[in-house]
C-alpha cells in the first residue's frame, strides 16, 4: 500500500522509490512460486499473445536499417532525419537487436510450455528496451533546428577565422549545450560579463541575449540576424579589447547581410 500511495504523489522523486524496492523485491521472491502455481496458465496464455509479436519486430527492426532512409520517409514525413540509420554503430546496434527479438520469439515459440514464467517476461521486455534504444532515442537526439542554429552560428564564427574547438563564452544562458556539440566548440557558461578575460585574450566570442555592458572591449555582431532560443533573441558577439573607457561603444547590432 504504501509504495502504491508513493507512486501516485505528485512530489515524489526516483530516489523516493528506492526505499521500497528491497521490501518489495523481497516479498515478490517470497511470493513468486506460490503465483505462479494458482495463475500460471493464465500467465502463460497472456505472454503467448505478445510472443507471436517479436518476430514482427525483430524484422521491422533488421528492416528499417538495412533499406536507406529515403525509403521510409517517403511512406510517412518525419518531423526529423533519419541519418543515424546511416551510421555504421547504430546500424550494428539495431541489426543485432533485431536479431535477438528473432531468436527470442524463436525460442519461446519452440518450447510453449517449457520457459519459466520469468523467462517469458524477461524476453518479452526485451522489445520496448531494444527498440527505444535503437530506434527512439538516436531519432529524439537529431534535433534538426537546434543543429540548423549550430550550423548558423559555426559559419559566422569560421568566416571570422575561428578554428574548431576554440572556447565560445555564453552570458544568460543555462542550454545551449546539443549546440555546443554541433559547433565543435568549448561553450563556456559565465555569470557575469565581469569574469571575461581582460586583455590578456585581445579576441573573445560571446553568446548573449542583448547587447553586452562592457566598455573595455568593442563589440560586434557577426550575425545577419539574431537567431532565436527559448523565445529569447540570440546574438553572437565579437569583442575587441580597447581598454576601459567612460562609455560603452555601441556599433550597428547587426551586421548588413
Amino acid at each position: 500500500m504504501d509504495f502504491f500511495l508513493l507512486w501516485l504523489t505528485p512530489v515524489d522523486e526516483v530516489h523516493d522509490w528506492m526505499i521500497l524496492v528491497p521490501p518489495l523485491a523481497m516479498m515478490t521472491g517470497i511470493n513468486y512460486e506460490l503465483l505462479v502455481r494458482r495463475y500460471g496458465g493464465v500467465f502463460r496464455k497472456l505472454c503467448s499473445v505478445p510472443v507471436f509479436l517479436l518476430p514482427l519486430a525483430g524484422a521491422a527492426l533488421i528492416l528499417f536499417f538495412l533499406l536507406p532512409g529515403d525509403l521510409w520517409e517517403s511512406f510517412y514525413e518525419f518531423d526529423r532525419t533519419l541519418d543515424f540509420s546511416d551510421r555504421f554503430g547504430d546500424t550494428v546496434f539495431g541489426i543485432g537487436a533485431g536479431i535477438l527479438l528473432v531468436l527470442g520469439a524463436a525460442l519461446l515459440l519452440r518450447n510453449r510450455e517449457k520457459p519459466p514464467i520469468w523467462a517469458y517476461l524477461l524476453i518479452l521486455t526485451w522489445t520496448p528496451m531494444l527498440f527505444c534504444q535503437a530506434v527512439i532515442f538516436p531519432y529524439r537526439s537529431q534535433d534538426a533546428p537546434r543543429r540548423d542554429k549550430a550550423q548558423e552560428l559555426l559559419q559566422a564564427l569560421e568566416q571570422d577565422g575561428v578554428k574548431p574547438g576554440s572556447m565560445v563564452y555564453k552570458y544568460d544562458f543555462n542550454d545551449l549545450f546539443a549546440e555546443g556539440v554541433y559547433m565543435k566548440m568549448h561553450l563556456n557558461k559565465i555569470s557575469a560579463l565581469e569574469t571575461l578575460p581582460k586583455g590578456e585574450v585581445p579576441v573573445i566570442y560571446l553568446l548573449s541575449p542583448e547587447f553586452p555592458q562592457l566598455p573595455e572591449r568593442n563589440w560586434r555582431g557577426l550575425l545577419t540576424a539574431p537567431l532565436e532560443n527559448r523565445h529569447r533573441k540570440l546574438y553572437l558577439w565579437k569583442g575587441e579589447w580597447q581598454g576601459k573607457s567612460s562609455k560603452a561603444r555601441h556599433p550597428a547590432v547587426l551586421r548588413e547581410p
